[in-house]
């Protein structure tokens, strides 16, 4: 009996090509937990098999902020160089994680998008105070962050507040927020 193809074999065998031939991960999608234990998986596994670069692929509005500082620790905790590479958008949790790279590139049609850290808040009295006070910290940290791996200060996150602010690859460059800008 000859089993017959299926979109989602073909997609595996895709995704089994761009991890282990050519050392490459995709974040297409909203940062989640799921999204985070297998970037996790694939990272640790890559780096048992050699030492060579693992590009990092991204084309994503973001997501969740804890999978975002979970998945830049993965990256800057690996033993393997890491290229960070935005190809379309790296918007909010994913503009970290496009700065995270060793080397960090941009095609010259994507675009970066850096916002204020929000939280959707469901209820309200006291859990509303430490609610906002734990969004607070994790936007003080994204900030600190950000800074450490760009040239992004104080005044650049005080001219956004209430603001998403939109960056072409030049503006990226300018900001150190990208190294190269790929197809010039």
């Amino acid at each position: 009996m000859v089993k017959e193809t299926t979109s989602l074999d073909i997609e595996d065998e895709i995704n089994k090509y761009h991890v282990e031939k050519k050392r490459q991960l995709f974040i297409t999608s909203d940062v989640d937990e799921w999204m985070v234990d297998d970037f996790r998986k694939k990272m640790l596994y890559l780096e048992t098999k050699s030492k060579n670069p693992i590009m990092v692929v991204i084309d994503s509005y973001g997501g969740d902020e804890y999978g975002m500082f979970a998945m830049y620790d993965i990256i800057r905790n690996s033993n393997c160089k890491v290229i960070t590479c935005c190809n379309g958008k790296a918007m909010s949790a994913a503009s970290l994680l496009l700065a995270a790279g060793d080397d960090r590139i941009m095609t010259s049609n994507s675009v970066v998008m850096i916002h204020e850290g929000w939280e959707s808040l469901e209820h309200y009295s006291n859990r509303l105070i430490s609610e906002a006070e734990e969004v607070k910290r994790l936007e003080d940290l994204y900030k600190k962050l950000m800074q450490k791996h760009t040239k992004l200060d104080n005044v650049f996150f005080k001219k956004m507040v209430g603001k998403n602010i939109y960056l072409t690859p030049e503006q990226c460059k300018k900001l150190n927020i990208i190294d190269n800008i790929l197809g010039e």
